[in-house]
């Protein structure tokens, strides 16, 4: 009887699967001869469904406590729990992605580029507004227009966690930069200043018109397309994943 209270005792400090608990329970039944037991009837069924219930209760605290004493968290786990941010220069790193900490203000190469209500200050404040044309001709050699699958890489952070990286003033310090649009008389149309900002995608949706974008209102990132007349904001992003030397001078790193 000494034996099997130890074996009882030992196991309850163990961790195991539900299955595993079950088939130690049963042959822990059989150490005790529950068939002896059951001449004793509903008394000796109700003694071993309580030692059960006990059994189980034990190995599920034993691992709790086990999991709270410092145990480490699979690679897996870790690594969706935490992201290192590098902010070097006009650079930020997120993840294994090198992005513009802030809008463009570029010239493009082709195609054109507007300023909010046409005033140069708004350029300089929030960066320029390009149709799809020139946010193709805008980013600097060794930087491209981010695909819709760059930007959906950041939507894998978890929405909350990008809401956050937007909002920062230390990562994209985000403004909501408006868009320019057409109205039926063929005059620009700005909108949305201080409440929306979207940014271009390199990715068409098939057709000679539609273009890929991607829309924050402060509180929520979302997909979007457009038509490619419309000018929109571009952040560029490095064709590659390690932070240029010359950007290194200054850099800062966090992680969240």
């Amino acid at each position: 009887m000494l034996k099997n209270r130890l074996i009882l005792k030992r196991a309850s400090r163990a961790r195991f699967t539900f299955i595993e608990k079950i088939s130690i329970f049963l042959t822990m039944r059989k150490l005790f001869n529950i068939d002896a037991t059951r001449r004793l009837g509903r008394q000796a069924h109700l003694i071993y469904s309580f030692l059960f219930a006990v059994f189980v209760f034990a190995c599920s605290t034993g691992e709790e406590q086990d999991n709270g004493a410092g145990n480490s968290v699979p690679s897996s786990q870790s690594s969706s729990s935490s992201l290192t941010i590098v902010k070097s220069g006009s650079l930020v790193q997120v993840g294994s992605q090198i992005w513009f900490a802030e809008n463009t203000n570029a010239e493009p190469r082709k195609g054109n580029k507007w300023c909010y209500s046409n005033f140069r200050q708004n350029c300089d404040t929030y960066g320029g507004l390009y149709d799809w044309e020139a946010a193709n001709n805008v980013c600097p050699s060794g930087y491209r227009l981010p695909s819709k699958k760059d930007f959906d890489a950041l939507l894998d952070l978890g929405e909350k966690r990008i809401v956050e990286l937007l909002n920062s003033s230390s990562v994209f310090n985000v403004l909501l930069s408006g868009q320019k649009i057409l109205d039926g008389y063929d005059q620009d149309f700005f909108i949305l200043l201080e409440k929306n900002a979207f940014w271009w995608t390199s990715s068409d949706d098939g057709s000679k018109e539609h273009a890929h974008c991607y829309e924050f209102n402060g509180s929520r990132l979302y997909p979007c397309t457009n038509k490619k007349i419309v000018a929109l904001s571009v952040r560029c992003v490095l064709n590659g994943n390690t932070m240029p030397s010359s950007s290194s001078a200054s850099s800062s790193s966090q992680r969240i």
